[in-house]
């Protein structure tokens, strides 16, 4: 697989609307196959692209739906706030990846958005976007995928804190990031983890030492390194063993932060 690397966030000086130029647009919207028609339709209904600084919200819960947004480079973590203003982390999103789905049924987010790091976005207006679907049965279809991407994802999540122990979740967790970057074209062993130890265990349901502790046992049975933010699976298959539950039997205590 060759890998690629996708465009700084803070640089906009190819910034023009035009998405067959951009690195990210076979795992986006477009797609792979998309058409010379396809690719023009889509670039004419991007608004605008923006850059994110890490801690910007991109949108609110109760916004009303106006956009999606294609995350072009960079990361965002989605989360919702209880009636007490505690937040619960619900996934995160990268580069190629589409935010927003959350506001087509009631026509208003249910969550919010916010960078993780600096993020390039790119602004696609939903009503224009919905005419374009309606002339385009290829992209139309892609738009559905992408949809049901994001579904799963959900799935995936709920799969991971529903996992009997704490190894398993992180084992998935790190799993999850993997094939992100592998449908990225990036190196599906090295991750940079963009978002903290905290934000990870309030997303699987493990506190902060629960999470430093199993990286030291996951590092110590030589299944990952760890590095600062960056994390390298030294062997999948050892990790998809841990994930089954057969390696890395958690300590007696490892409750949720």
């Amino acid at each position: 697989m060759s890998v690629k690397s996708l465009p700084d966030p803070k640089d906009h000086s190819n910034d023009d609307h035009s998405c067959d130029k951009c690195p990210c647009s076979e795992i986006c919207l477009p797609g792979r196959n998309a058409s010379p028609s396809d690719l023009s339709a889509l670039s004419n209904i991007i608004d605008k692209r923006r850059g994110l600084n890490k801690g910007d919200i991109l949108y609110k819960a109760g916004d009303p739906l106006l956009r999606l947004y294609a995350i072009k480079s960079g990361s965002l973590k989605i989360y919702s706030l209880s009636q007490a203003g505690d937040e619960q982390i619900t996934g995160f999103s990268v580069s190629g990846e589409i935010v927003g789905f959350d506001a087509i049924y009631e026509r208003k987010h249910k969550s919010f958005a916010q960078a993780l790091e600096s993020t390039a976005i790119c602004e696609i207006d939903f009503a224009q976007l919905s005419r374009a679907l309606y002339r385009h049965p290829e992209m139309n279809l892609r738009f559905m995928r992408l949809m049901s991407h994001e579904i799963s994802v959900k799935k995936e999540l709920m799969m991971m804190i529903s996992r009997e122990n704490a190894p398993q979740r992180l084992a998935s967790f790190l799993l999850h990031l993997s094939q992100a970057q592998a449908r990225r074209n990036l190196a599906p062993n090295v991750i940079k983890l963009t978002m903290t130890r905290y934000e990870i265990g309030n997303c699987i349901s493990l506190s902060v030492e629960t999470i430093s502790r199993l990286f030291s046992r996951l590092a110590e049975a030589g299944v990952i390194t760890v590095k600062g933010r960056y994390i390298t699976i030294l062997d999948q298959e050892l990790l998809r063993e841990v994930e089954n539950g057969n390696l890395c039997q958690p300590a007696k205590a490892e409750n949720a932060p």
